[in-house]
């Protein structure tokens, strides 16, 4: 499975979980980059402890630099600034 998985890419569950800490740290100011971070590892653990180790190294990175590179998109058109959030290119995802 593990094999598998690093063939094809995250599993959906901890693709869900990296989109949901995602979400959390950019947009959710009431929730704070630990926990989010935390709560999403937990969530992938239930998965796969690889995944679980994606999520933390993937996270923990983008509460220290997405809010630098959400700062800096290009949003001159609607889909340049949706393009960005959605293909991960401004968070490292």
């Amino acid at each position: 499975a593990a094999l598998e998985a690093t063939l094809t890419g995250p599993t959906p569950p901890v693709l869900a979980a990296l989109r949901l800490g995602m979400f959390q740290i950019l947009f959710l100011g009431g929730v704070s980059d630990y926990a989010a971070v935390n709560e999403s590892v937990e969530l992938a653990k239930r998965e796969s402890r690889g995944g679980a180790q994606l999520v933390n190294a993937v996270l923990r990175r983008a509460s220290r630099e997405a809010a630098q590179h959400y700062a800096e998109l290009d949003d001159a058109t609607p889909r340049h600034a949706a393009v960005g959030i959605v293909d991960g290119s401004t968070c490292g995802l």
